[in-house]
Order: structure tokens, then sequence, then C-alpha cells
């Protein structure tokens, strides 16, 4: 359209054209939404933090944490790429199955070992088992938040 500032030569003629000039708004928007699809994996981590402080029936809600998980992960692997899953959603899958399997020994530490132990040291285990759970799980889900 013009010189762009440099001086123009005799005899060079600078030819101006109309133009269409327009913009074109892009915005990524994402298949997942934070808490309806993930509210699975918030649920299960839920069940494992119940399953923590209830003293009796926990088998139940272990398995209900398992149910829970498995099914959000199918729910998101329809609705992504399957090169989505190697990233954040295959870390955070593999962080509840963690936390799941960290809860499983817990629960039979809670009811076989516990009872071997004296009363303080049982009561000292007990308090120290959910918050070294719910420590883990956040940290790894910090770590990687991308």
């Amino acid at each position: 359209m013009s010189d762009l500032g440099r001086s123009t030569e005799n005899g060079v003629v600078i030819r101006r054209q109309s133009t269409v000039s327009f913009d074109l708004t892009i915005q990524r928007r994402s298949l997942l939404f934070v808490a309806p699809d993930f509210l699975g994996y918030m649920l299960a981590v839920g069940l494992c933090c119940m399953s923590l402080l209830i003293t009796h029936s926990r088998d139940d809600l272990i398995l209900a944490a398992v149910v829970s998980a498995g099914g959000n992960y199918v729910f998101i692997a329809g609705n992504l790429p399957v090169t989505a899953m190697t990233g954040f959603i295959g870390n955070l899958q593999l962080i509840v199955s963690l936390g799941i399997l960290y809860v499983v020994p817990a629960d039979g530490m809670i009811d076989n070992q516990m009872t071997h132990y004296s009363q303080t040291i049982s009561r000292i285990l007990r308090v120290l088992l959910l918050p070294s759970y719910v420590g883990i799980t956040i940290l790894g889900i910090v770590l990687i938040i991308p």
C-alpha cells in the first residue's frame, strides 16, 4: 500500500489500491468442564476420605471409589482423543488410582494391625492416615497442573 518509509526513486510509481481488513477472533474451547467432568474423580477422593474416617463397613466405600474413578475415566476417554490421555488426564487417573491403592492397605491396617498396637500408637496412626492421603493427593495434582 505504501513505500513503508523508504524514499521513492525517480520514475518509480507507487500504486495504491483499496483494501479490506477484518479481524477474526479465534478462541480455543475445551471439551472438558472442570466441575461436571471431573465429578467422578472428586467423588472417588471423597469416598476414600470417608473410608478413612468411618470405623466400620469401609469395603463398600472403597469399591464405590474404584467404580467412580473407572467410570469417570471411561467417560473422559470417550470425549478426548487418545493422545490426550498421556497428558494431564492420564496423570490424574494415575494419582486417583494410586490413592485408592493407598487407602486399601490403610483399611487393612486399621482393621487388623492397629489392634496389636497400644491404644496411643493406634490413635496416632489412625489420625495421621487421612491427612497423609489428602496431602499426597493434593500434592500430586498440584505437580501435574500444566
